[in-house]
């Protein structure tokens, strides 16, 4: 005896609900993969503000060894309130730190990077010894990115930074200190 149409009708009924919500989830899949698509390419081009900030990048890299690019080195004695120029100092300081709080080097609790404070480049001072702004770590990143962008469309941007050319690191480096002199007071720059 064949089975009445009412009892098919659960089941197509169930059939029906898995078909749309599959086709509902392979349409999201879809919308993925195009939202993932489309921010890829878009970080891969410079965004507005960058634009305004790679036209004022020095042409140098590329014609010489860039060397000419760079600053001189500034004498600590001419700033007596830097407290970490050197490495070791700030290594010292984090050790101190640590040996203080108990914690692993962070210090005290720090107030939210979003309030405009710097909680990640603590080590970089003004020349009066004050730390550097969050609003600042933020802009210097921009510029850094503006940099790699530069570089990319050069054919001169590295894997890594530890693959850097000499032209690279030191496009990199004058692009950042001629901004922010700060960035200049320490060893080595």
């Amino acid at each position: 005896m064949p089975p009445s149409s009412k009892s098919f009708s659960p089941l197509l009924d169930s059939c029906f609900t898995n078909l749309k919500r599959r086709i509902s989830f392979e349409k999201v899949l879809e919308t993925n993969k195009i939202l993932i698509a489309a921010l890829t390419e878009s970080a891969k081009r410079p965004r507005p503000d960058d634009s305004e900030l790679s036209a004022d990048i020095s042409p140098g890299l590329g014609k010489t060894g860039s060397s000419s690019l760079l600053l001189p080195p500034l004498s600590r004695a001419d700033y007596p309130k830097v407290k970490f120029w050197t490495r070791e100092e700030w290594d010292d300081h984090k050790s101190h730190l640590k040996d203080a709080s108990g914690s692993k080097g962070k210090g005290p609790e720090r107030p939210s990077s979003l309030r405009g404070v710097n909680t990640t480049a603590v080590y970089l001072e003004n020349e009066d010894g004050t730390h550097i702004s969050g609003a600042t770590v933020g802009q210097m990143r921009a510029v850094a990115r503006t940099v790699w962008i530069e570089l990319s469309e050069r054919g001169k941007a590295p894997s890594s930074w530890g693959k850097a050319s000499l032209e690279a690191r030191n496009l990199y480096h004058s692009e950042l200190e001629r901004r922010w002199s700060f960035l200049r007071l320490c060893e080595n720059h």
